[in-house]
């Protein structure tokens, strides 16, 4: 990965920016997300994030949310990437992280197999649709990425939200939307019903 690039790709990791998002849905228990066959755990997801905090300057730009998108359009991202002479393999990930002087938690150089996958769809995804990409040329990749993955089926834990297979370019991802759920609301007394008053304690 040439400077240049590996400079674009920081910039745009940097200016990831995403909203924290909870929901519900039906995932396999330890699972974020499941695409087709392929299971991404929690644990890859948390790990994951923690690790790409580490190369930016403000660490709340990096959500969860923003990094399973990452995780989630990987094989199809990289799919169409290398289908549009843009392939972008595992080893310019690695090169990025190097090049960042990055360092995991345990004081090594080597991050985690998750984290390398996050930013090679970044990768892919910013010459697939990036700000550079001509606006014709980047709708019809994303919308070959979306039917890839619409063809494999997605499904997010309740956690993180649901994956609604569009495409949001200020994050250079896909999005999560938060499912609202009811059963936290407390119902209030109907207008007109006076609270019980206490029982009087006896003497």
């Amino acid at each position: 990965m040439s400077r240049p690039r590996v400079a674009a790709l920081a910039a745009a990791v940097a200016l990831a920016l995403a909203p924290v998002l909870s929901g519900c849905g039906t995932t396999q228990a330890g699972a974020a997300a499941i695409v087709g066959d392929n299971r991404i755990t929690v644990n890859e997801l948390q790990t994951a994030t923690t690790e790409l905090k580490r190369l930016v300057q403000d660490p709340s730009q990096i959500t969860q949310e923003l990094v399973l998108g990452w995780l989630i359009a990987n094989p199809a991202a990289v799919q169409v990437a290398t289908e549009k002479g843009q392939a972008v393999s595992r080893d310019d990930a690695l090169r990025f992280f190097s090049q960042a002087n990055f360092a995991n938690g345990s004081g090594g150089t080597t991050p985690s197999p998750a984290a390398v996958t996050a930013v090679q769809t970044a990768y892919a995804l910013q010459l697939l649709a990036g700000q550079d990409v001509d606006p014709a040329t980047a709708k019809a990749n994303v919308d070959q990425i979306i039917a890839d993955l619409k063809a494999d089926k997605v499904t997010v834990n309740p956690r993180y939200g649901t994956f609604d297979y569009a495409w949001d370019a200020q994050t250079q991802s896909f999005t999560l939307s938060p499912t609202k759920v009811g059963w936290l609301t407390t119902p209030s007394p109907a207008a007109g019903q006076a609270s019980p008053e206490p029982s009087p304690a006896s003497s």
